[in-house]
């Protein structure tokens, strides 16, 4: 049958599996969780191969466990959990405070909000006045 693509309103989603096993070893019982590590799918990924990649990756690591010489044996599985999150790649409009160190030293001018926006005007007239030519409408493009 195969992975279908779902339809979704995000372009990209971080992804990665945790499935739950339980050992035994003598009487002992123990619950132990074998994860992958997140992958981005975006709507070139191959989902059949993120799942056989992700499903291999778990069980090299459920082996490596076993043949440790922890004479832990697979009793049962439990369940896999897929964590499904949406992924948001930096942007360049995000804000971060600065440390106080770096904004103690008055060095360093953190452009936000109505800011931004003046600046923008100030940068664009100085472009404007040294002869850039066109006057505004050579630097503002509708959008």
């Amino acid at each position: 049958m195969g992975v279908r693509k779902p339809s979704s309103k995000f372009s990209s989603l971080k992804v990665n599996a945790v499935l739950f096993v339980e050992f035994k070893k003598g009487e002992e019982y123990q619950l132990k969780n074998f994860k992958t590590s997140n992958e981005i799918i975006t709507t070139a990924t191959n989902l059949n191969e993120f799942y056989e990649e992700a499903i291999q990756n778990i069980f090299n690591e459920m082996e490596e466990f076993e043949m440790r010489g922890s004479q832990w044996v697979l009793n049962q599985i439990s369940n896999l959990e897929l964590r499904i999150n949406k992924y948001n790649p930096l942007r360049g409009r995000s804000y971060m405070r600065l440390p106080p160190t770096l904004a103690n030293k008055k060095a360093i001018i953190v452009v936000c909000g109505q800011l931004r926006r003046v600046l923008a005007s100030l940068v664009l007239e100085l472009h404007w006045r040294r002869g850039g030519g066109g006057g505004w409408s050579a630097c503002v493009k509708p959008v």
